[in-house]
């Protein structure tokens, strides 16, 4: 995948470019830190760049490799991080989760493909105070992640994963133990391959990366089946644009335009790791859909660096996307796709019948009024014999009677 390659090399050069035009550089508490797209600070986000900024640091094919300024901004934004990191580990995502153990897990989770990095090819002083800065915060976070707590589904699995992986490393049982709390629980991934927030857009990968951490971690193979299970499903949540299809999302993403190019590294790899050709496929259109539409390539270039084998991997084929009749029934969602359009029919959604070509979309919805319903939302979802679809709802109004005795209360 040298080409592959060579676009993620180019693509995080201009991150990096980025990142010294948003760092923060008065004097004060967010030193060092970085302003996001809202102008906003944090450690979070500022991980994310100082991450990307190692990778080029550090690569010797990068314009940035072993480039001072680069050192500088990554010293600065890495005291950044430890001066915001709180006194049992956890950082806070400042805009709603406070001490928030998911969030950590997230910052451990961009830290450790870098820590792994380092431990195996720093050569400098320069490159060892970054590594000791990041080894600081992954261990001070990862106990953090030992006081528990989520409140979505996706952040058991990435709690669960930076445990495991967290306690091999720092060969600590009771992160393994608290690991396993997480996952005696059951994975949430049903027969459709579907995870329960159903977020095609940006969790079901999130998803996806915790179930191969704890594929390589744990040594079950297992896990690694999951995240093909939704990579498999979400092949067919592609639309003709090259987009994924969002719309019974139950988080964020819900109806969002996303293209699929954070899911570039999982196909990829699990299409390695068990040989499944129509993924690499995958990893091939996603880098055609890049080119296409003028977008980035992922910023995952710290995995291709940890994985040098796979710069030299050639495989031809691109995904072009087939034919398919698709009817989840546990997730309440048909998939049609036939030459020049897909369409969606959804159980439970007001809208719940979309079309896309590769130039417009169209979504259909029933509107009324019967006591205090509104628009139809099918309760019931079946699949005629000719593959047509039936939905149907029961709606119940009523009216209050008075009551035939005198009440205490008005109320």
């Amino acid at each position: 995948m040298k080409k592959h390659y060579e676009k993620m090399m180019q693509d995080t050069e201009k991150r990096v470019r980025h990142s010294f035009r948003i760092q923060v550089k008065e004097q004060g508490e967010d030193y060092g830190g970085f302003y996001d797209e809202k102008g906003i600070v944090q450690p979070k986000y500022a991980l994310y760049r100082v991450t990307t900024a190692i990778a080029a640091y550090c690569n010797q094919k990068s314009v940035f490799y072993q480039d001072l300024a680069v050192y500088t901004m990554i010293r600065e934004g890495l005291a950044y991080v430890l001066r915001w990191q709180h006194d049992n580990g956890l950082f806070d995502f400042v805009t709603c989760n406070f001490l928030s153990t998911p969030d950590t897990a997230f910052c451990i989770k961009r830290i450790l493909p870098v820590l792994t990095y380092l431990d195996n090819h720093r050569t400098t002083r320069e490159e060892e105070e970054i590594y000791q800065a990041l080894f600081t915060i992954v261990r001070q976070g990862a106990a953090g992640l030992l006081e528990g707590g989520f409140h979505t589904p996706n952040h058991r699995w990435a709690i669960a994963s930076m445990l495991m992986e967290c306690g091999k490393l720092f060969d600590d049982p009771a992160m393994v133990n608290r690991a396993d709390e997480y996952l005696a629980e059951g994975i949430d991934c049903n027969e459709d391959g579907e995870y329960a927030e159903k977020s095609a857009g940006n969790y079901n990968r999130v998803n996806n990366d915790a179930m191969i951490s704890l594929g390589h971690t744990t040594k079950n193979k297992q896990y690694f089946e999951y995240a093909a299970r939704n990579l498999r499903m979400m092949l067919t949540y592609i639309e003709p644009d090259g987009n994924i299809f969002t719309g019974n999302s139950t988080r964020w993403d819900n109806g969002l335009k996303i293209y699929p190019t954070d899911y570039y590294m999982e196909y990829l790899e699990i299409g390695i790791l068990l040989e499944i050709p129509e993924f690499l496929d995958m990893a091939n259109y996603i880098f055609c859909l890049v080119e296409e539409k003028g977008m980035k390539a992922p910023d995952q270039l710290i995995h291709y660096m940890n994985h040098p084998q796979w710069v030299e991997l050639e495989h031809e084929g691109v995904w072009k996307q087939p034919e398919f009749h698709r009817f989840y029934q546990e997730s309440g969602i048909a998939r049609v796709h036939k030459p020049g359009f897909t369409y969606t029919v959804m159980k439970d959604k007001t809208c719940f019948l979309h079309m896309s070509t590769k130039t417009m979309e169209i979504q259909l919805k029933l509107g009324g009024g019967y006591f205090e319903h509104r628009a139809f939302a099918a309760e019931l979802m079946k699949q005629r014999d000719d593959n047509s679809f039936h939905l149907e709802q029961i709606m119940k109004g009523w009216y209050y009677l008075p009551f035939k005795e005198k009440q205490d209360t008005s109320d």
